[in-house]
């Protein structure tokens, strides 16, 4: 039965068409090595959470890629000078002035 199964999923075109499968080719991964403690961190935006106190939708989380250590801010409204307020604060404040800040590039 498992035989003509694997038969029929063959040949039929719609299973072929609509399947699961991935056409991207294969590609190594890359990996992030991080020269020491605190000195890469990733940051990004979480935008569209469910409304919570004070009208916060937002999030900014920035995660160190050596000890995944995560430090995340709440926001109603994403603007420049609170990103920046949160790097130096929660970052720069504490851990020193990173070696690297990895992002997206997304406004």
């Amino acid at each position: 039965m498992k035989k003509d199964a694997f038969k029929f999923v063959k040949v039929c075109n719609h299973c072929q068409k609509f399947a699961n499968y991935s056409t991207e080719l294969a590609a190594s991964l890359t990996s992030m090595v991080s020269p020491w403690p605190f000195a890469m961190w990733g940051i990004d935006l979480i935008r569209k959470l469910l409304k919570a106190k004070e009208n916060v939708k937002n999030a900014v989380v920035a995660i160190n890629y050596f000890t995944k250590w995560a430090k995340a801010m709440s926001l109603a409204n994403i603007t420049t000078k609170k990103i920046k307020d949160f790097i130096f604060n929660s970052i720069v404040c504490i851990f020193g002035i990173p070696y690297k800040l990895i992002s997206d590039n997304e406004k």
